[in-house]
């Protein structure tokens, strides 16, 4: 083979899995019916655009059901220079298994490249168990990302001077100083659309074609099960920057179905309230859905929000008990969830309800709360997660093992709750008016609770 008469390129790649599943930094959700563009792979993709006489490749296996076979098929008559990866969750094994034989069939100068938060923790096994990857990117991916590619096609050998960045040679692993989470988020190039299949995008409540964008990073909250990669210190890009971004979806690609993937799209009041106000005044008429935390909201904020289009807010309930409220360090009363989810009904904006099970101080009698709560509060839709204990978290270091519910009762009051929210003579009603005026965003959540009360595991 004659590298010089192929074609370059840099491949970002969503791996295929044996599932639809969402990979994100702190976890890899099943979905059954739809899934959010790759925020993290997009963010680096788009921050090396131009690169001149070099194709830049993006396949999202996972929104395209592609195999391993077809894509390895796609990347065939490519002399490949960089392929860009980040693994899953619950699928992290197997994806590094996958790169690894995607790797096999490719140019041998290739350079693998992954990031994420297990890649962070645990470089050292990766290097040593799926050697043929190349470079690990420690934290913030993007400045390190640019200046790692740009040495690589540069033909530069000396990665040294890269800040953040873990190195597999065959002298051994070296780790370069640290690069601190630091960036102004509003200096990043906004994402390329060109890059996806918009059509292959989808979210519960919003029409197709949809996308998700992303407008902070970091979490000045504490919650015990939550990983936090980008740090406490919240940053966020401007409301002008976001109103830039939006008018680009609608004006390029005629996309007005947008899903918010931040945390907590509603720490800021001022920059809420602000983002809403540019998008009436600039006519772009969307629909939107957000997560948020039940604290932050408030009567003005949420009446901005729906006058702007917002149609549902996902938010982290967690439990109807404040004993495992407090345990999990939420910061907020049960009463206060009521009191709040009063307001955002009164704004007309729809209510998902996640819920965790499993906590280690948690009884089948907290789960009972929490089924009461997420009637009482009129949820519209709920979504019941068992706990994951994530490496680096306060659960992590705590819990020891001592759990007061076995893993076969989580998993049977688990299933318990989905039975008793949806079979509520109330929430059957509900769902047969959602079912007649908005079919699009019931029909996924009926999916949901059909694939919940069969243990399939559908987890945020």
């Amino acid at each position: 083979m004659s590298y010089r008469i192929l074609p370059e390129a840099v491949v970002f790649l969503n791996p295929p899995y044996k599932y639809i599943i969402q990979r994100k930094l702190r976890c890899s959700p099943r979905r059954c019916a739809y899934v959010f563009p790759p925020p993290e792979l997009l963010s680096l993709a788009s921050a090396i655009a131009n690169l001149n006489d070099i194709k830049l490749i993006f396949i999202d296996a996972i929104a395209e059901r592609l195999s391993l076979k077809k894509v390895v098929n796609k990347l065939k008559g490519y002399r490949i220079r960089e392929l860009v990866f980040m693994p899953g969750f619950e699928s992290f094994e197997e994806d590094l298994k996958t790169i690894s034989k995607i790797r096999e069939n490719l140019n041998e100068d290739c350079r693998i490249i992954s990031f994420g938060y297990l890649p962070t923790l645990y470089y050292k096994d990766i290097f040593q168990k799926f050697p043929l990857v190349n470079y690990i990117i420690m934290g913030e991916p993007e400045a390190t990302f640019m200046e790692l590619s740009a040495a690589i096609l540069a033909g530069n050998k000396d990665l040294s001077h890269i800040r953040g960045l873990a190195i597999n040679e065959s002298s051994g692993i070296t780790v370069s100083k640290n690069r601190e989470n630091s960036i102004d988020l509003d200096s990043f190039p906004l994402p390329d659309r060109r890059l996806l299949r918009n059509d292959r995008y989808a979210d519960p409540f919003l029409k197709k074609p949809m996308t998700s964008v992303v407008t902070s990073r970091g979490c000045p909250y504490d919650c015990a099960f939550c990983v936090n990669f980008y740090g406490r210190a919240f940053r966020q890009r401007s409301s002008e920057n976001v109103i830039r971004e939006l008018k680009q979806i609608v004006t390029d690609h005629n996309i007005r179905s947008i899903r918010f993937m931040d945390d907590n799209f509603t720490v800021d009041k001022d920059r809420i309230i602000e983002i809403c106000k540019g998008i009436i005044d600039n006519k772009l008429r969307l629909n939107w859905t957000c997560l948020s935390r039940i604290d932050t909201l408030d009567r003005e904020t949420l009446a901005w929000m729906s006058e702007s289009g917002c149609r549902a807010v996902f938010l982290g309930i967690e439990s109807g008990s404040q004993k495992v409220l407090d345990y999990y360090k939420k910061g907020y009363t049960v009463d206060l969830i009521k009191r709040q989810c009063r307001l955002i009904k009164e704004s007309g904006i729809d209510i998902v309800s996640w819920f965790i099970i499993g906590a280690p101080v948690e009884t089948a009698e907290d789960v009972k709360l929490s089924l009461k709560l997420s009637l009482e509060i009129d949820s519209d839709f709920v979504c019941i997660n068992e706990l994951q204990l994530m490496p680096t978290t306060a659960l992590f270091r705590i819990s020891r093992g001592s759990f007061r519910l076995s893993p076969v009762e989580i998993s049977r009051l688990r299933r318990k709750f989905y039975l008793g929210f949806y079979f509520n003579p109330k929430i059957i009603r509900k769902t047969l008016l959602r079912l007649a005026k908005k079919p699009e965003g019931s029909v996924f959540f009926i999916k949901e609770f059909f694939s919940a009360i069969r243990a399939k595991y559908i987890e945020k």
